[in-house]
C-alpha cells in the first residue's frame, strides 16, 4: 500500500505534516473530516443565506413593479379622463348637446373606474404597510399579491374583515 504524505520544505530538509503536529496518519484523516464537515456545513448556511436574501430581493422587486404599474394606471386614468371631456366638448360643439346624460365628474369617474376595473392590481390591502414593515417573506407574498378571499384565510397578517367572495372589499 502506498501512503503519499505531504511534505513541507524549507532549506535545511523535509518534514511532513503528521510529523509537525506530532499526529499519527489515522488522526491527520479524522481532523481532514472534521474540517471537509465544518467547510460543508458553513456552506450550506451561506447558500440558504444567499438563497433567502435572493427570494426576498425578487419579492421586493415584484412589490415595486407593482407600485410602478399602480403608478402608471393612475396616469392612464388621468389621460382617460381627459379624453372623454375633450370628447364631450367635441360632441357639445357639433351636435348642441352632451353625448353623455350625466356628465358630473362622479360619473365620468365612474365610467373610467369601470374601464379600469379589471387591470388594477389586486394587492392586499395591508401589503403597503407590511413591506414596509418587513413582514411579508417570500412564502406569503404570493397571498399578498392575490388579495382574494382564500388568501385571506390563508394570511398570519391579515388585519381586516371580509365581505364578498372573490375579493377583499373593506379594511
Amino acid at each position: 500500500m502506498t501512503v503519499y504524505t505531504l511534505y513541507l520544505t524549507d532549506s535545511a530538509g523535509g518534514v511532513t505534516v503528521a510529523q509537525y503536529f506530532k499526529a499519527s496518519a489515522f488522526e491527520l484523516w479524522g481532523i481532514g473530516l472534521v474540517l471537509a464537515g465544518l467547510g460543508y456545513l458553513v456552506k450550506f448556511y451561506l447558500v440558504s443565506r444567499t438563497r433567502r436574501k435572493t427570494q426576498m430581493l425578487y419579492v421586493t422587486q415584484d412589490y415595486e413593479r407593482g407600485l410602478y404599474y399602480e403608478q402608471y394606471l393612475d396616469r392612464v386614468h388621468l389621460v382617460l379622463l381627459a379624453l372623454f371631456l375633450d370628447l364631450e366638448r367635441i360632441h357639445k360643439r357639433v351636435f348642441r348637446e352632451n353625448y353623455e346624460a350625466d356628465t358630473t365628474s362622479i360619473a365620468v369617474q365612474s365610467i373610467i373606474d369601470d374601464i379600469l376595473s379589471g387591470v388594477r392590481s389586486t394587492f392586499c390591502p395591508y401589503a403597503h404597510k407590511h413591506m414596509a414593515e418587513k413582514k411579508v417573506t417570500p412564502e406569503l407574498w404570493t397571498l399578498c399579491e392575490s388579495g382574494t378571499r382564500k388568501a385571506v384565510k390563508n394570511c398570519p397578517l391579515w388585519e381586516g374583515r371580509q365581505q364578498s367572495e372573490n375579493r377583499i372589499d373593506s379594511l
